[in-house]
């Protein structure tokens, strides 16, 4: 069952029905994706397969199929059945759910091994509400992130507990060596940290930050844009950050977003 209103799944569905989202291992961590559960199914026929995309009215699956297995997917005329698994922390048994679709491409592609199908499904009809909140959500928290890029937070210790960092301690890498650093703030779009000078300290350098999220280890690569010692510590610098946008993963974004969308409750009470 959904676990928000009917109206926000109707919006969900109106404003996001052709945005796709790529499932990337942060994506299906944070969806709750079984991903052996997951089956292309043509008639009584079921075959593994990976999530690559979807959006709320097509998706795209990529597995292997055997001479027996393409046969069977010619029989089917286009028409297949994706039948998908999610697991949630809140619920004692997995959500289970078919979606009916009709096979729109198959593209195949060799490995080194064997070859490889890219099958896209449209959706016969609207997918289930369970479905349109799980990708809703995804697609909303990415818009809402990307309008609060400019909103940065202040970060200590117990901000980091509250954000589910594990501590405002860190490393970063810069030219393959990686060192201790402190974060001072974060944002959607990029993060201040302190840490001891050294040589590789340049602006315009490559840099990858380390983050502690909810036991997830997240490495984001950027670039430093400043750089500035620290007062009466000239052995420290502060170094300002800025995210590559195609690199931020969607377990940052998700953090970021509840704890603005957090702060905003607290405001909206005190009002």
């Amino acid at each position: 069952m959904p676990t928000v209103a009917s109206a926000k799944i109707f919006e969900y569905y109106d404003k996001y029905k052709d945005q796709e989202v790529y499932f990337s291992k942060s994506i299906c961590e944070i969806t709750g994706l079984v991903s052996e559960k997951l089956k292309l199914k043509v008639g009584a026929y079921e075959l593994p397969c990976v999530l690559y995309a979807s959006s709320l009215e097509r998706i795209i699956i990529i597995l292997n199929l055997t001479d027996t297995d393409m046969q069977k997917v010619k029989m089917a005329r286009g028409l297949a059945t994706i039948k998908f698994c999610f697991s949630n922390a809140s619920a004692k048994n997995p959500l289970s759910f078919f979606i009916s679709c009709r096979i729109r491409k198959i593209n195949s592609f060799k490995l080194a091994t064997s070859s490889a199908f890219m099958i896209t499904l449209d959706f016969h009809q609207r997918p289930p509400d369970d479905f349109i909140e799980i990708i809703g959500k995804i697609i909303d928290n990415s818009v809402k992130f990307n309008k609060r890029k400019e909103l940065r937070i202040r970060v200590d210790n117990k901000i980091a507990v509250s954000l589910g960092m594990e501590s405002v301690k860190s490393f970063a890498t810069i030219d393959k060596n990686i060192k201790p650093c402190i974060f001072t703030d974060i944002s959607a779009s990029g993060c201040c940290i302190t840490m001891v000078d050294c040589p590789e300290i340049e602006e315009h350098k490559g840099i990858t930050v380390q983050f502690n999220i909810k036991e997830n280890i997240v490495n984001i690569n950027a670039m430093i844009v400043r750089c500035e010692k620290v007062n009466n510590y000239p052995e420290l610098t502060r170094i300002g950050i800025l995210y590559e946008k195609d690199e931020i993963p969607y377990i940052y974004k998700n953090m970021i977003n509840n704890y603005l969308d957090m702060l905003e409750a607290i405001k909206k009470q005190k009002q």
